[in-house]
């Protein structure tokens, strides 16, 4: 979402640093974008910082990781360091204990990172943890802070923080826009630009791709079901709600059956980018790596079944039929069949009934989707960052005439 962001804010004349969080370093090291890490923090060298993160970080498993060793025991270590240095050792491996990563929030280091860095303007994304830090720690020295939401909210921030959060939200449709009013948002707060992550699917390049993927794929007329899979965890990680983690096998699961009982149907399998899951052939199911083309992949099936991953609206977005399994504990925050993207499927038991109605022809999820217009996105994301940019340089000539 933030890549193209980059690129275009460079072509406009904008330095900009981007700090690359998980599994944000291969992507774009792959892409060839200037990023830094969590490894390149004076922090990084801490003795202790190195210490805790070792121990967190766990063996080494060469090949598995989505995130360099390196880069993991940085992040776990200086985040761990920062709680310790707030709370004392022991409070904070109690936090640890009980929430895992979810109990960062390293506001002190992004402070020095500030002081390091001395931006105009900080962006961040709806995730939680270091970009919430970062977003703290911004407008507490005055920086404007502009959030990308990526879909319908800032991942676990209650309703009354959204005022205080950030001086521009960027958000996906007007639906969502309303939303943050109703949170008590000011309206030239809120401002709807759409997701830059997703102008790339709306090009003809992306269809034609599709096009050429399912020709090299051989999967002529035959029906391609794509799974799109995402983790689920014990408990849900804000309200700590009760999860299942075998749903996403369970569901696979249920679809391999589906495929193996009907001729001219294929399963494709993709994992998310965290998931550690091994591959596993079998007959009529196909695999697809991340380093495969999302975009021309969503062109090439014929229907797609999500929990609530990001796959599921994009899938909507060309077009694409959307099942989403609404059995998951992210479920209420990301409700796709409400939202009229997906028909809901209750349970992975009901996936083999959902799909033969959508390829008669008579599911739900053959009408006409809601979702958001795309391919103009970055450009008005652009717009408003210059803009808040250009609104900085006026105070500071205020301040300086004064």
């Amino acid at each position: 979402m933030v890549a193209p962001v980059v690129r275009a804010m460079a072509r406009r004349g904008c330095d900009t640093r981007m700090l690359a969080l998980t599994t944000a370093h291969s992507y774009l090291s792959n892409r060839g974008i200037p990023h830094f890490g969590y490894q390149d923090f004076p922090e990084a060298a801490d003795p202790r910082a190195v210490a805790y993160g070792e121990a967190l970080s766990g063996p080494d498993v060469p090949g598995r990781q989505q995130v360099p060793r390196r880069e993991s025991v940085a992040y776990l270590g200086v985040n761990f360091l920062d709680m310790v240095e707030e709370v004392g050792e022991s409070e904070a491996r109690a936090r640890y204990a009980a929430r895992q990563r979810q109990a960062f929030l390293p506001i002190a280091t992004m402070r020095r990172l500030l002081e390091r860095e001395r931006p105009d303007l900080v962006v961040v994304t709806s995730s939680p943890r270091t970009e919430k830090a970062l977003a703290v720690a911004a407008r507490e020295k005055g920086i404007p802070v502009a959030c990308i939401v990526d879909l319908l909210d800032v991942h676990g921030m209650p309703a009354e923080a959204y005022p205080g959060y950030a001086d521009r939200f960027l958000v996906l449709s007007e639906a969502v826009r309303q939303t943050f009013l109703d949170y008590g948002c000011r309206p030239e707060q809120v401002v709807v630009t759409g997701n830059p992550a997703f102008d790339r699917l709306s090009t003809p390049q992306a269809i034609a791709a599709g096009a050429e993927l399912r020709r090299v794929r051989g999967w002529g007329t035959k029906r391609v079901i794509l799974w799109a899979s995402q983790i689920e965890p014990s408990v849900h990680p804000f309200t700590g709600e009760p999860a299942d983690p075998t749903l996403p096998g369970r569901i696979e699961q249920a679809l391999r059956g589906f495929v193996r009982e009907r001729e001219g149907v294929r399963l494709v399998v993709r994992h998310h980018p965290s998931d550690p899951a091994d591959f596993v052939p079998g007959p009529q199911v196909e695999f697809s790596p991340q380093e495969e083309d999302l975009g021309a992949l969503l062109h090439a099936v014929d229907a797609v079944v999500v929990m609530t991953s990001t796959v599921g609206l994009e899938a909507a977005i060309v077009g694409r039929p959307v099942l989403s399994v609404e059995c998951s504990v992210f479920s209420k925050g990301m409700p796709y069949s409400a939202m009229g993207i997906a028909e809901g499927v209750a349970k992975p038991e009901e996936l083999a009934s959902s799909l033969d109605r959508v390829f008669s022809g008579s599911g739900k999820s053959r009408q006409t989707i809601n979702a958001p217009a795309v391919g103009a996105a970055t450009g008005k994301v652009c717009e408003e960052l210059l803009s808040i940019l250009s609104e900085r340089c006026s105070e500071r000539k205020t301040e300086i005439s004064k």
